[in-house]
């Protein structure tokens, strides 16, 4: 009778462990769809290749970071290859101590040290420095390089050149002179005043005249500027006004010349005599509207137009005209015109005129 309870009592315990599994969860398949086993297929399949493309992915990118640091490797050696043959070239740059790199940082006008910038940057930027100033030496400012030269350090060498220097230019303003006296004997057979009526008449009259007053006016300015008192000569607007017309008078040795040979261009000699002509009237105002009109033109093309289309048009002749900009001909044109201008305002300065509307701007 406790066996049969006990045989009854397990069957009813598997029924309701049987009744429960099928309320917990579906029971398992018998049979599958295609279906379901192609989008299983296909969803493994999926899987496998994006991990393989993760894969490549990563090796990829691994090969790409060796790459850069192999280059950047390599770089820095190479940097570090420069660095040492340039630093070796340049002992007297990076053997130097920081303080003398402050002081000739400072000497420069340039920033003692840069945003985040090293001692070797520091040395390296003082190098390029020099570099630049030494490539520019002779291409800058005649008016520059002399006061530059005036502030360096004296040595016996620089004076040994100084005073070559200033023998040669003692030969050069007794050879001057020895012209200008001869110009003012000549000046004293021939009138100096300058007749425009002449340009066309008698040019080679109007050639002597125009050199005669040039070279007298540069010779007067010559003696102004040795009449100075002491302090002025000393001082660095007298150096500046010194150099000033001595460059005037080297700029004006080619013109001088042209004047001798009567060579002047057609368009330019009635210009040049109208300069010296008004002038010499102390008409300072029309001769700087001369000179205006001889150095930059008053063309609507400064530099000169040849042709303006394939028809002729009326009024074409005028593009050859002579208004165009001569101060871009040539560097020795463009510096004899600048003496000239300088030549007007020393000679408004000495032979003032009495109506001061007359004097330029």
């Amino acid at each position: 009778m406790d066996f049969l309870q006990a045989e009854i009592e397990k069957k009813r315990k598997q029924l309701a462990s049987s009744a429960g599994g099928s309320n917990e969860g579906p029971q398992p398949k018998k049979y599958f769809r295609r279906g379901d086993v192609e989008k299983e297929r296909e969803r493994k399949y999926l899987e496998e290749q994006a991990q393989l493309e993760k894969e490549r992915e990563e090796k990829k990118r691994k090969r790409i970071e060796e790459a850069a640091e192999s280059e950047r490797k390599a770089e820095q050696a190479r940097k570090q290859r420069a660095q040492a043959k340039y630093e070796s070239a340049n002992p007297e740059i990076f053997s130097i101590t920081e303080e003398e790199v402050t002081k000739r940082l400072r000497e420069q006008s340039q920033p003692v040290r840069l945003f985040a910038e090293s001692d070797h940057e520091r040395k390296v930027r003082l190098r390029a420095l020099v570099f630049i100033e030494e490539r520019s030496e002779g291409h800058r400012n005649e008016l520059a390089r002399i006061l530059k030269d005036m502030g360096c350090d004296v040595d016996l060498e620089a004076l040994k050149k100084r005073a070559t220097e200033l023998d040669a230019r003692d030969s050069a303003a007794k050879a001057i002179e020895q012209q200008e006296q001869a110009v003012e004997q000549s000046m004293a057979e021939e009138d100096p005043l300058i007749d425009l009526e002449d340009i066309k008449g008698n040019p080679a009259k109007v050639y002597r005249q125009i050199y005669t007053y040039f070279r007298i006016l540069v010779g007067e300015w010559r003696r102004a500027m040795d009449e100075r008192p002491d302090d002025i000569q000393r001082s660095r607007q007298g150096i500046l006004a010194a150099e000033t017309q001595r460059q005037s008078a080297d700029f004006l040795e080619p013109f001088f010349t042209l004047l001798k040979q009567a060579s002047l261009k057609e368009d330019m000699f009635p210009r040049v005599a109208e300069i010296a002509y008004y002038a010499q009237q102390r008409e300072y105002m029309k001769a700087n509207d001369a000179y205006l009109k001889l150095s930059i033109g008053n063309a609507a093309w400064p530099i000169g137009v040849t042709m303006v289309g394939i028809h002729e048009r009326s009024a074409r002749q005028r593009l050859h005209s002579p208004s165009g900009a001569h101060v871009l001909n040539d560097e020795a044109t463009r510096k004899w015109l600048q003496a000239i201008k300088r030549c007007l305002t020393f000679a408004q300065t000495k032979y003032p005129p009495s109506d001061p509307s007359k004097l330029m701007g």
